[in-house]
């Protein structure tokens, strides 16, 4: 881990490289304090991951720029995508994925319950039945 004194919030997320991640390392912050997490299996999610070493390197891109969004409510739906959609599809719905989360972040504000409603939906949809979405190039 690095080792960096860091005081504000938004600097949490840096204090852990992509390695510690992979690992299964994770910064949580609840009421002022600061705890270091240690799951007991390494998450798929991190861009360091082994499961992403199948796929276009630009998958990786895109999970690096995702993951300090915390956009928690379409991880479902990304990890439905990985395991159901071909590497190449997978690649194309993860790209999707960043522009969808910069419009949310753009949107912003309001309530978020009917779009967390719709990705638990499918991701749902995704997994249970193995749809697959074209997805524009």
């Amino acid at each position: 881990m690095k080792n960096k004194d860091t005081t504000t919030t938004s600097n949490y997320f840096a204090i852990l490289t992509d390695e510690d991640r992979a690992k299964g390392y994770s910064i949580a912050s609840h009421s002022g304090s600061v705890m270091l997490l240690k799951w007991k299996k390494p998450i798929t999610w991190f861009s360091a991951h082994a499961k992403w070493n199948e796929y276009h390197p630009n998958i990786r891109e895109y999970i690096r720029t995702l993951e300090p969004l915390q956009l928690i409510p379409m991880r479902p739906l990304m990890l439905a995508v990985a395991r159901r959609f071909s590497k190449q599809q997978a690649a194309k719905a993860f790209r999707q994925f960043v522009c969808w989360s910069v419009r949310f972040l753009i949107a912003g504000g309001g309530r978020t319950g009917a779009t967390e409603e719709a990705l638990a939906k499918a991701a749902k949809e995704v997994s249970e039945s193995g749809i697959s979405v074209t997805v524009p190039t």
